[in-house]
């Protein structure tokens, strides 16, 4: 009786497990997923965490690959103190065989935990505009960057 019943625990776990698993995670929340995890670490200032969500590959408009990718924001995780992040989506689009997707997002980079963009930008912090391009490099739902571009972003930009 006990073993039947341990079995039917342990293949109740299993399924659960199953049915909770990434199997179920779509393309867009992988993207929506290591979006946050890139946003933990970046506020943890963990460089070698951080650079995980970028592609050995990396290459963007202004000849940058992931190793000078790196100097740039060890350079800003050195520079600024405590670092909070505050983004918003703006336009995420996962390709037909979702193997790319595009992101547009605003983030805010403050010194000290805020609610809304709408605060960063009265307070005059940094507000960037960041066009990624995403590829999900062995199929499996692990995202890395393998493109980025970005610039200041306007206070007006944040108003919807």
């Amino acid at each position: 009786m006990i073993g039947r019943l341990r079995k039917t625990v342990i293949l109740g776990l299993a399924l659960g497990l199953l049915a909770c698993g990434a199997g179920d995670e779509t393309p867009e929340d992988a993207v929506r997923r290591t979006l946050a995890e890139a946003e933990r670490s970046a506020e943890a200032k963990a460089l070698g965490d951080f650079l995980d969500f970028v592609s050995d590959d990396y290459a963007d408009a202004q000849g940058r690959d992931k190793e000078a990718l790196k100097g740039v924001v060890a350079f800003y995780f050195l520079r600024q103190g405590p670092i909070h992040v505050l983004y918003r989506v703006e336009e995420l689009t996962v390709s037909a065989d979702a193997r790319r997707a595009d992101v547009t997002l605003l983030a805010g980079l403050a010194s000290g935990p805020v609610s809304s963009l709408e605060e960063l930008a009265r307070l005059r912090a940094d507000l960037l505009r960041f066009d990624l391009v995403f590829a999900d490099a062995d199929s499996n739902g692990d995202w890395v960057v393998v493109s980025a571009a970005w610039e200041r972003a306007a206070p007006g930009d944040v108003v919807r």
